[in-house]
């Protein structure tokens, strides 16, 4: 993934199923978003972020690793640890409850960090060391 941004906002992939009214909320927003499909893989190289679902939790890093996009995810998956832009630390945005408010917080904190460019590259560039740990070795 490149930190170097694209547009002013960023492409927001949806991994996963979500309530009707997360999606609506994220609608009225005006972010910049699509739905995963398996069908058409290739547009996850257009995401900044992904958010994954909480029934695509244990393929969150295979996300990861496919988009190289900046995750939004459940805090306690695995591999992942919140963004600090005080500590310059983190490789995703993590949110605490099961709701579809405290998801929608957590992507509304990485589209805002998406806005600073030096805080983006830092979480970019951790992003991209996870994806250089979960690259398989070759046999």
């Amino acid at each position: 993934m490149s930190p170097v941004k694209k547009s002013q906002n960023p492409r927001i992939m949806l991994v996963g199923s979500f309530p009707d009214m997360f999606l609506e909320g994220i609608s009225e927003l005006g972010f910049d978003f699509f739905l995963y499909k398996s069908s058409k893989a290739e547009k996850t190289k257009e995401a900044d972020i992904v958010v994954v679902g909480l029934d695509r939790l244990d393929q969150a890093v295979d996300f990861v690793c496919k988009s190289k996009a900046v995750p939004v995810v459940k805090k306690g998956t695995r591999s992942f640890v919140n963004f600090d832009p005080l500590a310059e630390e983190g490789n995703a945005f993590l949110y605490e409850g099961g709701s579809q408010w405290h998801m929608l917080q957590a992507l509304i904190r990485a589209v805002e960090t998406y806005k600073f460019e030096y805080d983006w590259k830092v979480v970019c560039d951790q992003v991209n060391e996870l994806v250089l740990e979960n690259v398989p070795t070759p046999v």
